[in-house]
């Protein structure tokens, strides 16, 4: 069997899609949602939605990939243009390489990360979170006691429900320095509570030639995990996808 587990269907290329939008709703208060959040401030040439009905951090939102036929100097003031006739504030934060475009409209966080200076076309990362102090239950078979998770930080939680399925992704910033270690570790912990081991072995990131995380897949009954582990900033990062078929 193959170790290298370069094309997963939790792949690698998705991680800094999470973090990004953890990172991004981490600034919203929360409030009572009572609005459909539907808001599209500037018109995408193409949009890939990543989610339609996601729950992140506790968050029901929605959040897509846009592609603009505009610069990204353009794609800002069209932005906040939009949000000034809607009556709302705009901010833009400028990170040196991505600009981060939000907007707090009533009971909706609005947020597009976007390249800095980049000419079109741009494709950048919407957002729209329903704000609300409740948050939404976890699915029985998604719930922690389904599983455990490895020791160590909760950066972004977020659930998906697709058809016939729902799915939880979890990242994490673990104790543990050594990918490696963390993995085989958290397999063992796995299979103690009953859960098979289906593969784990070096994983590849995309455009490197050099294995540079680890990666495993388990199952359950009716729940497949696959989770990723690397080393980032000198701590080790893990991505665990949980998924339950109905």
């Amino acid at each position: 069997m193959m170790r290298h587990l370069y094309q997963w269907r939790l792949e690698w290329r998705f991680q800094w899609r999470l973090a990004l939008l953890a990172a991004m709703l981490l600034n919203a208060m929360p409030a009572f949602a009572d609005e459909a959040c539907g808001k599209i401030p500037v018109t995408p040439e193409k949009a890939e939605w990543l989610g339609r009905d996601l729950v992140i951090n506790g968050m029901q939102t929605d959040a897509a990939m846009m592609t603009f036929d505009a610069s990204t100097d353009t794609i800002s003031s069209q932005f906040r243009a939009f949000w000034q006739k809607e009556g709302a504030a705009a901010r833009a934060i400028d990170t040196g390489h991505e600009l981060l475009l939000s907007a707090i409209d009533k009971t909706c966080s609005y947020t597009l990360n976007v390249p800095v200076h980049a000419n079109s076309p741009v494709t950048g990362l919407f957002s729209a979170a329903r704000l609300s102090n409740d948050t939404p239950a976890l699915p029985r078979a998604l719930q922690p006691s389904a599983y455990p998770l490895p020791e160590g930080e909760t950066v972004l939680d977020m659930v998906s429900h697709d058809s016939g399925s729902d799915a939880r992704t979890v990242q994490m910033k673990l104790h543990d320095s050594s990918p490696e270690r963390a993995a085989q570790s958290y397999a063992q912990r796995l299979v103690q509570q009953g859960w098979r081991e289906v593969v784990q072995g070096s994983a590849m990131q995309p455009r490197s030639a050099a294995a540079s995380g680890y990666a495993l897949a388990m199952q359950k009954g009716g729940l497949r995990m696959d989770a990723a582990f690397s080393r980032q900033d000198g701590s080790t990062t893990a991505v665990i996808n949980v998924s339950a078929h109905s």
